[in-house]
């Protein structure tokens, strides 16, 4: 039905399937968690939509930083610190994936869902530079983007708010070390 209307109600389609509103609620998060964009409008207008639109999973992607303020992270693993995050589409909203946490939670007790949030991130001017290899060869590309940022004028401004960046463009799993793809963004400000 969703995919033939613009827009159809709850209790439209729970005379439909002939079920309550309740399991149409809970349809129609199992629908968000599989990825299919279903959009509730509120008001006398309301309804259930696809918001759909193609796209792709992004890349996982990583903030890194040392807790003691250093620049030095990628000396000592031992110490790091990260945040993980993967970019979502526009039509991702709070209720959509507060759901979706909601139902992971469900699907998967043990797993602990209550540090995932869903933010936005502006990142600023920054240096990056694609290194390929291992993540245990990336201080050479560091050391790189380190002399791009002297040499044109600009200052590193890795702080408590802005952080070492990286993309990961390929599965590690499924992919030779060698050939392991990485944005690699550095903060910087001009002089």
């Amino acid at each position: 039905m969703l995919l033939q209307n613009d827009r159809v109600t709850a209790p439209e389609l729970a005379e439909k399937f002939e079920v309550s509103r309740r399991t149409i609620g809970r349809d129609i998060g199992a629908l968000c968690i599989a990825g299919i964009p279903v959009v509730a409008h509120q008001g006398s207008g309301g309804g259930i939509s696809l918001g759909y639109f193609d796209y792709v999973v992004p890349p996982l992607e990583g903030l890194w930083w040392l807790n003691d303020g250093s620049e030095a992270w990628y000396k000592d693993k031992d110490k790091y610190c990260w945040t993980t995050m993967i970019r979502q589409p526009e039509f991702v909203d709070t209720a959509a994936f507060e759901t979706a946490r909601i139902e992971l939670s469900r699907k998967k007790p043990r797993l602990d869902t209550s540090r995932a949030q869903l933010e936005k991130f502006t990142e600023g001017l920054c240096a990056q530079a694609m290194h390929i290899g291992s993540y245990d060869d990336e201080p050479r590309t560091n050391a790189a983007i380190a002399q791009f940022i002297t040499d044109n004028g600009y200052v590193s401004d890795i702080s408590g708010t802005r952080r070492h960046h990286e993309i990961y463009l390929n599965d590690p799993r499924k992919t030779a070390p060698e050939k392991l793809k990485t944005v690699i963004r550095h903060p910087i400000a001009r002089r």
